[in-house]
Order: structure tokens, then C-alpha cells, then sequence
């Protein structure tokens, strides 16, 4: 392996209030994706990675938190002591990392989409139910009296309806 992808993201911390710039994956040259493990997915703990100049240029184009950016790595002599073994397998801290099969991605952005389109689709649901009783409401309250010429003039009839649309 001369080169491997890098997946950079910003996360939030644990307070919930920082962002931090993270590697969440690392992938192969034949495709096959590594997770990093959730405790080092910090930059903090990549000091080999961190030298070099791709990282700034990633850092500064990520801005927003839960931003991506994946990038091509060339494997030097140092990166390759901190992520591979001797047979070439990925680890990082003596932890093999765990490989993402394509279809389980696939299936957790679809539990996911589903999930939030079940959460839209209630929302627009609760919407549309609050407005219908506004405005039930709203038409009950909203009484005036038929115009006629006999009980009073056309100025008082628009001030009067003015003051029950406001």
C-alpha cells in the first residue's frame, strides 16, 4: 500500500459545545474502509499525520461542524510504523481497526432517512393539525354583524372589521 484515504470530519466534543477535527476512517487502495476507534478519532493522537501538509489544508477547508472532507495520503516510512503492522494490516495503538462493509453503511443511512422522514413527516402532520384548530378557533371569535345600510355606515362597518382582523 503506497497510499491510503483519509476521512476527516468535525465532531462535536463530549460537552456537546466544542468542535473537534477528527479522522474517522481510513480506507485502501482496494477499497476496504477501517473505522478509527471512536477514543483516538481525535487528531490529537495522529502526531505522524499530523506533519503533513495535507492535514492544514483539510483543517482549514473544514468549517462547519459534521463536514467531511476525504483525502489521498501517500504512505511514508513513519505512517507506516504508527498504522500497519508487518503484514500490512491496519491498526492504530496496537488495536486492529474494524473493518465497514459497504452494505452496513448503506443500511444505517436507510434506517436513518427513514427515521427522519417518519419525524418529518409527524412534524408537517402536528403542523397542519394546530393550524386547522386555529383557525376554527380563530373563526369563531371572528363575528360580525351583516352589513346593512340600516344600522350603521360604511366607515363604521370597515373600522369594525379592520379591529377583528388585527
Amino acid at each position: 500500500m503506497e497510499k491510503f484515504c483519509v476521512e476527516f470530519s468535525i465532531l462535536p466534543a463530549n460537552d456537546g459545545k466544542a468542535n473537534i477535527f477528527c479522522l474517522t476512517s481510513i480506507a485502501t487502495c482496494n477499497d476496504k474502509v477501517y473505522a478509527i476507534q471512536e477514543e483516538y478519532q481525535s487528531v490529537v493522537y495522529h502526531k505522524e499525520l499530523i506533519k503533513t501538509p495535507t492535514i492544514t489544508k483539510v483543517k482549514n477547508s473544514l468549517k462547519k461542524r459534521y463536514q467531511v472532507r476525504r483525502v489521498w495520503i501517500t504512505m511514508t516510512e513513519e505512517l507506516k510504523k504508527v498504522y500497519l503492522d508487518e503484514d500490512d494490516n491496519l491498526l492504530f495503538e496496537n488495536q486492529y481497526l474494524e473493518e465497514i462493509k459497504k452494505e452496513q453503511t448503506a443500511a444505517v443511512q436507510n434506517t436513518e432517512a427513514g427515521v427522519l422522514e417518519k419525524l418529518l413527516e409527524k412534524l408537517v402532520q402536528n403542523t397542519q393539525d394546530t393550524k386547522q384548530l386555529n383557525l376554527k378557533h380563530i373563526a369563531e371569535r371572528f363575528v360580525i354583524e351583516k352589513f346593512t345600510s340600516k344600522n350603521m355606515n360604511a366607515n363604521q362597518q370597515i373600522d369594525i372589521f379592520e379591529k377583528e382582523c388585527i
